[in-house]
């Protein structure tokens, strides 16, 4: 069981990210439906913010096709898919959709471009972008209403103060259930024009950008509740309410109003405290699948009682959402499934387990003991980005350093690209670190045990490969023996070609993956793996 879970979920999964993530860099932006259109709250908002600006001597902004679609797009991923995190803005995105995910904190300069760069990344758009974000139902008459009275909204409306610099070009507006997206975007859109819609909108295929029927859309569910529970891996997942089954200390049948999410005790008690004037019942709970504490206002019987308080809500509310309770029973069986797992989770426990750090030029990894010069104008992929990957890989830590009590099964420790995520070029060449714990493995002695398993997953895939080699060469750098394999496909008319360089390392095979398509392109990609050393 474990050797087959290890097959499935680690060694396949790993060696293919770098594949997929190299074409997704190129090919991200997607075609915008023709059939996209602005539903009747969307017109009556565009309306509103047009007449706003007027009065406040502002020129009309054109409408924008690309920024509409991302915007729709949005407001479905952030009512199916919210990141619970007090450090993600709902600027963020998920890892739900065929996008990038991203944490937005406006604080954190890093993370500016989570906001800023997701029209050009998803559609092309040729400018920056600006979003403001309503979660709480109100109709858009109340919705400008609340926006005019925020200095820092009617300032993004109406450019001033703060925007006063900035002269919008094009904008977009999306809305679905509860929630409402506003995009403006500082350079026009060839394509300004989007017709109304007629009859009942289409729905969107979050996976892919396209429109699907309701029983083909992904993520696009009628469950409008949050529901908390762990995935076979531990992760957290956001499901239907009918599946709820491991809240535990909620009672089972009963719908929270939650506001707030907090890393320590100390600050979710302190929250607490400053709701309790307006929210007497206010209390912290906490979940079986998760270390954060939350802030419940009321508990309700049915989500549609709760679902309807939080459209009530007063606007300094508006990030609230609904958690249903959980199933006791449920809660029983995944107690015995972590029981049954705990053998291989023991294994896993790595001391003092780095995920390095990019500085000066070089990415360093003290445990691993290796180093790698990183060029400066490549993209080196952000902590967000980074534990995405990870997540798509399975068993894994988040984007933060290990401790001994944490269980280390696999990793991407670094992923480079020689431009940003979204620029239009032929192939964006790139390079990434991954590392799988072998504890579970013990028939991995060597890099060449390991790159013969990734073989056979590679063959098993549907993946259209012309050639995997099935003989290792093997190359030295800084007296560590690496061995290597190399395999090409072409993929909608472009050549791709990986090689797979594996040694084993503490435990761990450590694998450095390039992906190139041309001749020049593997030179470049050469010369930065030459600089690997080890100490």
């Amino acid at each position: 069981m474990i050797k087959e879970y290890f097959h499935t979920k680690t060694v396949f999964l790993l060696s293919l990210l770098c594949f997929v993530f190299s074409l997704s860099a190129s090919a991200q932006q997607v075609s915008i439906p023709e059939e996209v259109c602005m539903n009747g709250f969307e017109q009556q908002l565009y309306a509103l913010i047009d007449s706003y600006r007027g009065e406040n001597e502002a020129h009309k902004i054109e409408i924008s096709k690309k920024l509409t679609f991302v915007a729709k797009l949005h407001a479905r991923d952030l009512f199916h898919n919210r990141i619970d995190k007090d450090s993600c803005s709902m600027q963020s995105w998920s890892d739900k959709g065929f996008w990038n995910a991203c944490c937005f904190n406006e604080r954190d300069n890093t993370k500016q471009s989570c906001m800023w760069d997701k029209p050009k990344e998803i559609t092309g758009y040729a400018g920056k972008a600006y979003e403001v974000i309503y979660n709480g139902g109100s109709e858009p008459k109340r919705i400008m209403e609340l926006w005019k009275g925020s200095s820092f909204y009617s300032d993004i409306l109406k450019n001033s103060g703060r925007y006063a610099d900035k002269d919008w070009a094009a904008i977009g507006i999306g809305q679905y259930k509860n929630v409402t997206v506003v995009w403006f975007g500082e350079v026009e859109d060839e394509e300004n024009e989007v017709q109304n819609c007629s009859g009942t909108e289409p729905e969107y295929d979050l996976k892919n950008g396209t429109l699907a029927t309701s029983n083909e859309v992904a993520d696009n569910g009628s469950s409008d509740v949050t529901t908390l529970t762990a995935d076979g891996n531990g992760n957290d997942e956001n499901t239907d309410a009918d599946n709820a089954d491991s809240n535990t200390g909620l009672e089972s049948g009963k719908f929270y109003l939650i506001y707030g999410s907090y890393s320590t005790q100390e600050y979710a008690d302190a929250a607490v405290r400053q709701l309790s004037g307006q929210f007497p019942q206010a209390r912290v709970i906490t979940t079986s699948d998760s270390d954060r504490y939350r802030i419940a206002l009321y508990e309700y019987t049915s989500k549609e009682e709760a679902r309807d308080a939080q459209n009530k809500l007063d606007y300094t509310y508006v990030g609230a959402w609904v958690l249903a309770g959980g199933n006791s029973s449920a809660q029983n069986n995944n107690q015995q499934n972590e029981q049954g797992r705990g053998i291989e989770q023991k294994t896993k426990k790595k001391v003092n387990f780095d995920y390095g750090t990019v500085r000066e030029g070089k990415y360093v990894n003290d445990y691993f003991g290796l180093a790698i010069d990183v060029p400066s104008k490549w993209t080196v992929q952000s902590k967000e980005q980074i534990e995405q990957l990870n997540k798509m890989a399975g068993k894994m830590v988040g984007g933060k350093e290990a401790t001994e009590n944490e269980e280390i099964g696999s990793a991407t420790l670094l992923q480079v690209f020689q431009h940003p995520v979204g620029t239009k070029v032929k192939y964006n060449t790139n390079f990434m670190i991954t590392v799988v714990n072998l504890d579970s493995a013990p028939q991995i002695k060597s890099g060449s045990n390991y790159l013969m398993e990734i073989a056979t997953q590679l063959e098993q895939s549907q993946m259209p490969f012309e050639n995997i080699d099935k003989e290792f060469t093997t190359e030295t750098f800084s007296s560590k023996e690496f061995y290597l394999m190399n395999t090409s496909m072409t993929y909608n008319q472009t050549p791709i070609h990986q090689k797979y360089y594996a040694t084993i390392i503490n435990g761990f095979a450590v694998s450095i993956i390039t992906a190139y398509s041309t001749p020049e392109q593997e030179k470049e990609l050469e010369e930065i793996i030459n600089t690997l050393s080890f100490k």
